[in-house]
């Protein structure tokens, strides 16, 4: 099941006379355990109704029984499951996460259970290139899937005008109609020639692939060292040259180049980590930061939030810290989890 961790506020801020309510839980991929999952969401959904009048009840009872019974959706789940329910409207997110199961009530979508996927970089394409081979990957956390290459060509021999390139290279007419077969001193020009063509129509491939599904977080790629910095250069997306999983990776399975690429995705996911250290104290520094919970709610519904980082957050300040993170996000801020493990409460970046 591909994960939908990217939130749609549109989804989340329609005009409703009813509560919301938030059902958060695990959820498993495959095994026996997908048929207890049913039981978790009926169990959360008892508790939920408790909390509502009866004609909210009745809504609710009306969305969610359905999915009970439904064996094909549990059979296709992700990590978590987010349900997000008001009257008659019913927003579902597969996660990449596993929350704590729970059920929320109030006048807002609770977001604050889904704060570790925001702004985190978790979503990754990896793009495997040798000339025998070229395969596309989506990571979500610690998932991966190949997906569908579109237009991008799955091996050299897949150009076929590249092989008719190839043979007036090797049988080139000289004066007087004769064909010359060149020797093997032209063996590693041709291959220069042949390899480069081929690679700019990988990556004209993985552009239109891109135009048509969009892109599924940051871009690394698989490949030989020279393979992968030519690559770089011709698509024009030099920042490849740090993204780069060293080795020829023609023939692994999916969950063995996943654990190649792992140190490469977890020193980028450190380096922005880093990057959002130094941002907080930046701003710090130049006095605009605000960190009492009532202060940030004030500058989010206000549009004054710049980058919302969540900590910790204690019980009695989750209510407004949660509508700090809808304000925010529906204003054009950021909101992500705090830089720091140790951090308590939230800090919020003031763009003025």
């Amino acid at each position: 099941m591909p994960t939908t961790d990217a939130l749609d506020l549109a989804e989340l801020t329609v005009e409703t006379d009813q509560p919301w309510v938030t059902f958060v839980m695990p959820t498993h991929r495959a095994g026996a355990e997908t048929t207890s999952q049913p039981l978790v969401l009926k169990n959360l959904l008892r508790d939920a109704v408790n909390e509502l009048p009866d004609e909210a009840r009745e809504q609710l009872t009306e969305q969610i029984e359905p999915l009970l019974g439904d064996f094909n959706f549990w059979q296709n789940q992700a990590d978590g499951l987010a349900l997000f329910a008001s009257g008659d409207h019913l927003a579902i997110r597969h996660l990449s996460i596993a929350p704590e199961a729970g059920a929320h009530v109030s006048e807002v979508p609770y977001l604050l259970p889904l704060v570790p996927i925001m702004g985190q970089p978790r979503h990754f394409t990896i793009l495997q290139v040798s000339l025998k081979q070229v395969r596309l990957f989506e990571v979500t956390g610690e998932q991966i899937e190949e997906v569908g290459l579109g237009s991008i060509p799955a091996s050299v021999e897949d150009l076929s005008s590249d092989r008719d390139h190839q043979t007036h290279l090797q049988h080139s007419p000289q004066g007087g109609g004769s064909v010359n077969y060149h020797g093997h001193g032209a063996d590693a020009a041709v291959d220069e020639v042949r390899r480069d063509r081929f690679l700019r129509h990988v990556a004209r491939g993985l552009e239109e692939r891109e135009a048509s599904h969009g892109t599924h977080g940051t871009l690394f790629i698989a490949a030989t060292q020279d393979t992968a910095e030519q690559f770089a250069r011709l698509s024009g997306r030099n920042e490849l040259s740090d993204r780069i999983v060293s080795g020829s990776a023609d023939g692994l399975t999916a969950p063995a180049l996943l654990e190649r690429a792992m140190p490469q995705l977890a020193a980028y996911a450190e380096a922005r980590r880093t990057e959002k250290a130094d941002h907080l104290g930046q701003r710090r520094a130049q006095g605009r930061v605000a960190d009492d919970p009532g202060d940030v709610v004030n500058a989010a519904t206000t549009g004054r939030v710049e980058t919302l980082y969540v900590g910790t957050v204690p019980e009695a300040v989750a209510e407004p810290v949660n509508r700090a993170i809808l304000e925010t996000l529906r204003c054009s801020g950021d909101v992500h989890p705090a830089p720091s493990d140790d951090h308590e409460g939230v800090a919020a970046t003031l763009r003025f």
